[in-house]
């Protein structure tokens, strides 16, 4: 998967169904500014069908800074472009190596941007569209060009850098677009290009070369192969003699063997094999390509299968995990004793999974067993693991923890304990989020609980984001502590009921920070995060005042083993966490250690304990009595953001207490996805006497409660909500009665981003009957809609059904958990929920459900497109569910490497890894699970298909304008009269400037088609052009996207169509222009005035198709402007 610019998230089939999109409606080049370090084969596929309909297909090479190009760049079918920089210098982030084909500016590129904006931008990112903007000017040349043609064109046209000839550096060089427009009518055919073995792909045995080694004045190529990622030339050996002296092969190759890489001798590992052509004149063409060879099976880790849950929003997703010793594929094969069997498969080959089970299965356990198999084929199977994933379907609540107040603005929350004011009110302390820049100003609030309101007491004149309130000089007088860049700021209050006002002073070179007694002296101390690192190793700097002044009293360093430095936690704890009646510190870190110091007496402390999360980014960490037994509890949370596979993008939290002298885990807490801007806060918000957890986990908040079971410990979510830019949730007792709120931001019904203040009801209290669990609403036609939940037996449920302005309340018997409405409108939007009914009180609704009655889709046709792929055309769109490859099973093929969405959802393409053969015709093809967009499902079936021999789809391989009113076109193969006949398929796209004009008259013979106009078409300085539609041949493959367009430039040899204008010149003209030039040679230019005398002369040279005007300033031959008048112009043409 890849990550926006705005922070978003696609995932390989998002960015794969994109390419296909763009490829099937005409775009004739690609330029993907993106990358993996694995390859997913549903990206390979996406591009290798892109290519196969003539796309040009350009892609950076990768910002890592080293050897290896990330992927798809990586392919042997994609343009791969790395960066230089103004000195044409390899820019320090490009990758690079085997495979780069050239390269092109990337340093500080000012270009346009998001929001209509420009923006100076670097990176291989930037580099890629100057290669594609120069294959869609030589396009705009001749767009009839094979991209083949145009990859080698771009090559050719390359200034070398680096190394003389091509190098795993700069590849060919910097692209030339002076050179490649000079270059654009060249008869170029295939240099060195290896077609067999595709890029990334493993093998048992030896293995074919196949490709062309053909140029002018061929002299000899070379078949070599090697390990090292950045080879001498001494590293290459032959692929047969595994020898550093290579077979000279004198005779070129056209698509055809060129040669066998034997591999018995060799190690199993990773190999590069390059062809290597000369011509006479010594110049180099190189391609190279990485296989692996393997002859071992994939074998699993051990220890390393497992499966887990994880929260998202109201209900849990389930995931099996596994670890494999080299890249595999892995395929989960799932069942239960009530339901069918159903399988999961992993889109790409990679050491890990996390494979994500279907939603909606039914409460039971599952048994299950995973296979892997390696890029050359082996595999493996695990044993079975019995009965070890347990559904539950049980739905968080979402009602009953409901704002009471808000206020306008989203916040940064500080934490706060003290009644700044005296007036019985604990106030709520934050910077208000500024509409631009960073800081805002920070603001003190009370609730007001008469009128359910958040009122403004008071506004600091400065802006900081807020961490503490405290006071360091025990004068009663509260301070705050804030930081503002990379300063910790200190404001004092003059009286102890004011709020603070009186700058005290700063601590520079620090980000975070609390006011805490570490002395226990009665006065607080300054604690703060510093930004310095000595050696690898952040810390924590302990103040204490003396007057304005503070002194650094002790330093708490972080020195536990890291790979790359010890960034620490923005949040240190402090609490008896041992129960040893001595004050313990607690602090977490960017690699997951959670450290555990005693606090001593004299500004020292003592590390007791350290624990390691098994996640990074371990930013987040609380203190609280999460069981109610008076001891305290901790827990520390961080997060995976995989860019790689959304999969392994979560939270996870681990929830410790001290038993028998050591800090013992209780449970984990794990939360699917992950975005920026959360945070974390405890506190007693249901008065139980136990704290609850409050996590903040964009878009949601949840609040967790620890269960003591006696011999084992649950963490049960309360409630869950949205929350967004929470970076510290706060829980806090603003009556100062012992009742504790949270306060987080949230989106309202306006959709503003404001502060809210939220508790657990109290009077009326919660309703005791439950809320129906996992509530799901279906359409099974455009007649009725399907409804399940789970429930305790009520004396009734109630399923709300909304349309429009209209709300009806059906009441369903107590022991029923299922219904069907089939008092439904087609095609109409429904919102339901449903609530249950005991003892004369009704429980909170479920979550709406929006849902339109609609039929199923139904599969209208099976086409083979290519020799291993086949398109799936349906009535109605579809789900994103039905892109699953364990959707569909070929008999004799198994399941597809990929399913792409096509065609708006419409299609899906799905790609074999072997070519299918005509001897297995027909096929029979299995379809599963197949749901629209609104989960209709459609009936499972098993449909058969024919082998299709002709798979070319036609193309323009010539045109030419015969006389003034016929156009003849030559296709690559025999065109359908039908369709080629049909002038509504053709469209002309004609200058402005020329006459009016239509088809008058077709004539097809077999592959040749000429096209009679109703009038004749005249230079006028513009290309014509015609594009084509519809057109299919014998086989009814219709015309490639790309390949459709006709260019007509009409040779201009005479000066009899010259047009100038603006004509009358005025004052506020600057410049004449002389258009409709003859098409070659070049002209002279000779002005008078009446009187004959010459005022100035110009040139025009090389004139062209695409170069055939002039432009006078309208000056003289001094450079000054002429005088208003009447003037004459002679022309001088010469045709070179």
């Amino acid at each position: 998967g890849f990550r926006t610019t705005l922070g978003g998230y696609l995932e390989d089939d998002d960015v794969s169904a994109a390419i296909v999109y763009a490829a099937d409606n005409g775009a004739q080049i690609i330029s993907i500014s993106w990358g993996d370090v694995i390859l997913a084969p549903i990206i390979n596929d996406a591009c290798n069908y892109a290519y196969n309909l003539g796309v040009s297909v350009v892609a950076s090479a990768g910002n890592e800074g080293g050897v290896g190009l990330l992927y798809p760049a990586a392919l042997d079918n994609v343009l791969s472009v790395t960066a230089v920089d103004e000195n044409l210098k390899i820019c320090s982030f490009s990758s690079y190596g085997e495979g780069i084909d050239l390269c092109g500016p990337g340093l500080s590129i000012y270009s346009t941007y998001l929001n209509n904006e420009y923006k100076t931008e670097s990176g291989t990112s930037m580099a890629a569209p100057f290669v594609a903007g120069c294959a869609g000017l030589l396009l705009s040349q001749n767009p009839l060009l094979s991209n083949v043609e145009v990859y080698n064109l771009i090559k050719i046209s390359c200034n070398d850098l680096g190394d003389e000839g091509y190098d795993n550096v700069y590849g060919y060089g910097i692209i030339d677009a002076e050179k490649l427009l000079q270059n654009a009518g060249a008869d170029i055919k295939p240099l060195s290009t290896i077609f067999y073995p595709p890029y990334n792909t493993g093998y048992m045995q030896d293995i074919p070369i196949i490709g062309t080694a053909y140029c002018e004045n061929f002299f000899c190529y070379t078949l070599g192969y090697t390990t090292k990622q950045e080879p001498v030339e001494n590293d290459w050996l032959d692929v047969i003699t595994h020898n550093p002296e290579p077979i000279l092969y004198t005779d070129p190759v056209v698509d055809d063997t060129l040669g066998t890489f034997i591999i018995n001798g060799i190690q199993d590992s990773t190999y590069y094999i390059r062809l290597s052509m000369k011509d006479i004149h010594g110049k180099n063409y190189i391609d190279i390509v990485k296989i692996s060879v393997d002859r071992t099976p994939p074998q699993f880790v051990p220890n390393a299968t497992a499966s887990t849950f994880r929260y998202n929003f109201d209900k849990k997703d389930y995931y099996i995990l596994s670890t494999a010793t080299e890249p595999s594929q892995f395929c989960a094969t799932c069942f239960s004793a009530y339901s069918d069997t159903f399988s999961l498969i992993q889109k790409k080959y990679d050491y890990f999974t996390t494979m994500k089970l279907p939603q909606h299965l039914p409460d039971e356990s599952y048994s299950y067993y995973l296979s892997i198999q390696n890029h050359a084929g082996l595999s493996e199977n695990s044993t079975i693991f019995s009965d070890a994933i347990t559904i539950d379907n049980s739905t968080i609540s979402t009602s009953g923890f409901d704002p009471i107040a808000s206020y306008s603005h989203s916040v940064y929350l500080c934490s706060n304990k003290y009644d700044i004011d005296g007036d019985g009110k604990i106030e709520l302390v934050f910077m208000e989020f500024p509409d631009e820049g960073s800081y805002g100003p920070v603001r003190f609030c009370e609730y007001d609980n008469i009128n359910n309101e958040l009122d403004v007491v008071y506004t600091m004149s400065n802006s900081f984001i807020p961490w503490s309130i405290g006071d360091t000089d025990a004068d009663g007088n509260h301070e705050i502590l804030g930081n503002r860049a990379d300063s910790m700021l200190i404001y004092e209050a003059v009286t102890p009921t004011s709020y603070p006002s009186r700058y005290v002073n700063s601590i520079n070179d620090a980000y975070t920070g609390t006011f805490y007694d570490f002395n226990n002296d009665g006065s607080d101390d300054l604690v703060v995060r510093s930004a310095d690192i000595i050696g690898s190793y952040s810390h924590y700097d302990v103040y204490s005042r003396s007057g304005d002044n503070f002194n650094l009293e002790c330093m708490i360093l972080n020195n536990t083993h890291t790979y790359s430095r010890n960034e620490l936690s923005p949040n240190i704890r402090f609490g008896d966490l041992n129960n040893d009646s001595k004050r313990n510190i607690l602090f977490s870190d960017i690699d997951g250690d959670i450290l555990i110091y005693q606090i001593n007496n004299n500004y020292s402390v003592t590390r007791i304990d350290s624990l390691k999360i098994p996640i990074p980014n371990a930013y987040y960490n609380a203190v609280g009595d999460f069981d109610g037994d008076g001891l305290l509890e901790f827990i520390v949370g961080g997060y995976s953001d995989d860019d790689d596979d959304v999969n392994n993008q979560f939270w996870l939290y681990g929830v410790y207490k001290y038993i028998d002298g050591n800090p013992t885990l209780l449970e984990y807490i794990q939360i699917a996805g992950v975005s920026s801007n959360n945070g974390l806060s405890v506190g007693d918000l249901d008065g139980d006497g136990a704290d609850e957890i409050v996590i903040a986990a964009a878009p949601d908040i949840y609040i967790y409660k620890l269960i003591d079971n006696g011999k084992s410990y649950d963490i049960v979510p309360q409630w869950v909500g949205s929350s967004y830019r929470t970076y510290q949730p706060v829980c806090v007792d603003v009556n100062n009665d012992g009742s504790y709120k949270a306060a987080y931001n949230h989106y309202d019904q306006n959709d503003s981003l404001v502060l809210v203040l939220s508790s657990f009801p109290t009077d009326p209290p919660a309703p005791s009957t439950p809320m129906p669990q996992n509530f799901y609403v279906m359409p099974l036609c455009k007649d009725i809609v399907s409804f399940s939940w789970n429930a305790q037996i009520a004396d009734s449920f109630y399923l709300y059904k909304e349309q429009g302005q209209n709300i009806e309340m059906i009441v369903i018997p107590g022991n029923k958990t299922s219904y069907l409405d089939s008092n439904v409108i087609a095609d109409s939007l429904y919102e339901y929920s449903l609530s249950a009914f005991k003892d004369g009180q009704e429980s909170y609704r479920t979550l709406p459900t929006e849902i339109i009655p609609i039929d199923p889709p139904s599969l209208h046709s099976v086409n083979m497109i290519s020799l291993n792929s086949i398109l799936l055309n349906f009535d109605k769109t579809l789900n994103r569910d039905c892109e699953q490859v364990s959707n569909f099973y070929l008999n004799e093929y198994g399941y597809p490497e990929s399913v792409i969405p096509t065609n708006s959802q419409l299609s899906l393409l799905l790609t074999f890894a072997v070519p299918l053969q005509e001897i297995d015709s027909p096929f029979m093809l299995s379809v599963e699970n197949i749901v629209g967009i609104f989960n209709t499902p459609m009936a499972d079936t098993i449909l058969a298909f024919m082998y299709q021999e002709d798979l070319t789809r036609p193309y323009i391989a010539s045109s030419s304008l015969e006389r003034s009113k016929e156009i003849y076109i030559g296709y690559n193969e025999t065109v359908d009269p039908v369709t080629a006949g049909n002038i509504s398929n053709y469209t002309l796209l004609f200058p402005e400037i020329a006459e009016a004009n239509s088809i008058s008259r077709i004539q097809v013979d077999n592959e040749a088609v000429t096209l009679t106009l109703t009038h004749k078409i005249k230079p006028v300085g513009e290309p014509y052009f015609i594009k084509i539609f519809n057109v299919t041949d014998l086989a009814g493959n219709y015309i490639l996207p790309g390949k459709n367009l006709i260019k007509i430039t009409i040779p201009i040899t005479d000066l009899d169509n010259v047009a100038v204008f603006p004509n009358p010149a005025t004052i506020e003209n600057e410049t004449l222009y002389f258009q409709n030039l003859p098409t070659s040679g070049s002209a002279d230019f000779y002005i008078y005035d009446l009187e004959g005398n010459l005022v100035n002369t110009f040139s025009a040279e090389f004139l062209s198709e695409d170069y055939n005007s002039a432009e006078w300033d309208l000056s003289n031959q001094s450079g000054k402007k002429v005088a208003s008048g009447m003037y004459f112009y002679l022309i001088k043409y010469s045709d070179l």
